[in-house]
């Protein structure tokens, strides 16, 4: 299950509630589209232009605060298919777990993906080469153009360029 989104407060009378995003693919949230909960299934209702939701059976404001801070779920399988990528735009469960490599050096695995408001970031376990000779377990490397060569799903690897260099910074 993947986390996509959590319920805010109650909003208005008619039982809509504030949605916040927890993944880059908000136009998958429309009436019709069903997730998972703590408390079972949900089916939207409406959706209205502020991005405020509206589930089925939950018509007014008592209603729906019971709805409040859920947090809405999705299958792998549900993601894939409501969600349409770009080129060069991954899912983070395709990209975490992958490794990474720079010059065909091993840098590490991808353990994480971390968010920041200009950019993400990879967070890389390093591997146990770069350990020993740097002493350095994990650093975080910008996911973008400028360092990311080339992600070859099928084989499970990352090129990248730059890395070897923030490692000799992080390092010395």
């Amino acid at each position: 299950m993947i986390e996509v989104a959590k319920l805010g407060k109650t909003v208005g009378l008619k039982g809509f509630l504030r949605l916040h995003f927890l993944t880059d693919f908000p136009e998958q949230f429309k009436k019709g589209s069903i997730y998972h909960s703590r408390i079972g299934d949900l089916t939207i209702d409406a959706i209205n232009s502020k991005g405020d939701v509206k589930f089925v059976g939950y018509d007014s404001k008592e209603d729906a605060a019971v709805l409040t801070n859920l947090v809405l779920s999705s299958t792998l399988e549900e993601s894939n298919q409501a969600c349409e990528l770009g080129e060069d735009e991954y899912f983070w469960y395709d990209i975490i777990g992958l490794d990474v490599y720079e010059n065909d050096i091993l840098i590490g695995t991808i353990q994480e993906i971390e968010r920041y408001p200009t950019e993400d970031h990879l967070l890389i376990t390093t591997s146990e080469t770069i350990t020993k000779e740097k002493k350095l377990t994990r650093f975080l490397l910008p996911f973008n153009k400028r360092t990311i060569v080339d992600v070859n799903l099928e084989e499970k690897k990352v090129t990248v360029t730059g890395a070897l260099e923030i490692i000799d910074i992080i390092a010395s």
